[in-house]
């Protein structure tokens, strides 16, 4: 099941989400590889998340949760609250570890019979298990992300990474397998659940199966060793990138130095220290790159690419290839104008050259890359007030009208409101993160939105989207267990807060920058 692929897998995937990332959420490492694999649980959670029916959809249930020996609602975790020590990270993992071990025995304890008696249960026990762990994983993400305290964030990525692990295990788990197999093994039990409950159902049983579940023994012990080494490697050329970051000259600098100097020789020297800095990732990624094809191939699949397509909108690595030579092809007429136009800017500024043998060839042009930042930046220049994109626009994009454009457009196309909300003591890492709820018309909430867009050390790079909590129905019956009261300094976990049984669990997500 993807319990990551038992349910998201991002960022995200994060695999999938550095400290990043199914992007997903997810782990830091995961979250910024290139195949990140999103987790069938949560992949299954957005199936009944697409309306507010859809949110529903699981719908309600028998009582016969009683049988696994639970109590209210697990509490969820809080956005980036003030965790103070990896210590109180590492029990938060165990603690999801833990419950998720308990709601596992008690569900595959249960007999075919006792599954097919309440079907919609089994389905929400599974995903329950896989919302337990995600929960954990997902909140580790953005502390990882975003916690300004190096020991914090790096502790919270180690924890990260444990329970992803763990969660790639599960999806080959045979108990989990039989219970989803043994309602949707059955057109009768099938029958008893709505169309969306029996999709989520088949979803989980697919995804076991995609996975490597009916693999032999052997077999199956070698597919959790190549998943555990290639979220290793994930991980190390993520560590790998971040560290280079903070190293002097870093590939940034060198980057803005190859595009910013009027001398060719400094930026040809300048962008091939650029390209090098990150040489030993190189070996990194080749290894991955054999690890996940010797795993797409265990699992009979021709090659990673043709794995992670299955699940995705074009189905094969083929029809994605066409498609971006497709969208290639389009965009060439727009691009080589443009080109042609930077090449002549070269050929004015250093002379002739085999630019000359390029503008008047009837070939495709192309410009080097250590070229191509650099003239770009003298022809806007150049354009100065001849074209509006050149003025300064900045004064008419602050933070507050940007987000206040967000809102506008978010209330006329969907009708919620952006509604800014005020964090409580210790719910984010800075004070300078913002919170907004998003409301219906009439006021109820749909979710929760941090934004946390200024730069700050210890932040990942770029632009990411994090999932803190996912949007999902709860049982009224199959509840988690509910752990011993909290140390005070995991007090992040809100005890008397959360959706009410048989409701619905408010998603929450990060949007994070730090250009």
């Amino acid at each position: 099941m993807r319990l990551r692929s038992i349910r998201r897998v991002t960022t995200t995937p994060p695999p999938g989400g550095p400290r990043l990332g199914r992007v997903a959420a997810v782990s830091p490492a995961a979250a910024h590889s290139a195949q990140y694999n999103p987790s069938m649980l949560r992949s299954a959670q957005w199936v009944a998340r697409v309306s507010r029916q859809g949110w529903q959809a699981v719908g309600a249930v028998g009582a016969v949760g009683a049988a696994a020996g639970v109590g209210r609602s697990r509490p969820r975790p809080r956005a980036a609250s003030g965790v103070a020590s990896p210590e109180a990270l590492q029990r938060l993992a165990e603690d999801a570890v833990t419950s998720a071990q308990e709601q596992i025995e008690a569900l595959v304890g249960r007999s075919t019979a006792e599954v097919r008696a309440e079907p919609v249960e089994a389905v929400f026990a599974i995903d329950s298990i896989s919302n337990t762990l995600c929960l954990a994983v997902d909140w580790l993400s953005l502390l990882a992300a975003t916690h300004p305290e190096q020991r914090v964030a790096s502790a919270a990525d180690a924890e990260n990474n444990k329970l992803m692990t763990l969660l790639y295990h599960l999806n080959t788990h045979r108990g989990l397998y039989r219970v989803a197999k043994d309602v949707t093994g059955s057109p009768e039990t099938m029958a008893k659940l709505t169309p969306e409950q029996a999709r989520v159902a088949s979803l989980f049983t697919e995804e076991f199966e995609r996975h490597g579940v009916l693999l032999e023994a052997d077999d199956a012990q070698q597919l959790r060793g190549l998943l555990s080494r290639g979220f290793d490697l994930s991980s190390r050329f993520q560590s790998n990138v971040v560290a280079a970051a903070s190293a002097s000259p870093s590939p940034a600098g060198l980057f803005a130095m190859a595009s910013t100097s009027r001398d060719a020789a400094t930026r040809a020297k300048a962008f091939a220290a650029y390209q090098a800095a990150l040489d030993h990732n190189v070996p990194v990624l080749e290894e991955l790159l054999a690890v996940r094809h010797a795993t797409a191939k265990l699992l009979g699949k021709p090659s990673y690419a043709a794995f992670t397509a299955e699940e995705r909108m074009l189905r094969n690595p083929e029809r994605a290839q066409a498609k971006l030579e497709a969208v290639s092809a389009k965009l060439s007429t727009t691009v080589q104008p443009e080109i042609a136009e930077l090449l002549q800017l070269k050929l004015e500024t250093e002379g002739p050259s085999v630019v000359t043998d390029q503008l008047s060839s009837d070939q495709p042009l192309t410009i080097p890359g250590v070229d191509r930042a650099h003239y770009a930046a003298v022809r806007r220049e150049q354009l100065g007030a001849q074209s509006l994109a050149s003025q300064p626009i900045a004064p008419y994009l602050s933070l507050r009208a940007g987000l206040a454009g967000v809102a506008h457009v978010t209330e006329q196309l969907f009708g919620l409101k952006l509604v800014a909300a005020t964090p409580r003591a210790g719910e984010t890492v800075a004070s300078t993160v913002l919170k907004f709820e998003v409301l219906t018309s009439d006021g109820e909430l749909v979710g929760s939105m941090y934004v946390d867009p200024w730069p700050r050390a210890g932040k990942t790079s770029g632009a990411v989207h994090l999932n803190v909590v996912s949007g999902r129905s709860l049982s009224t019956s199959w509840l988690p267990p509910k752990r011993d009261a909290c140390a005070p300094d995991t007090a992040f976990l809100d005890l008397d807060s959360g959706s009410e049984a048989g409701k619905y669990q408010a998603p929450e997500v990060a949007l994070v920058f730090n250009f």
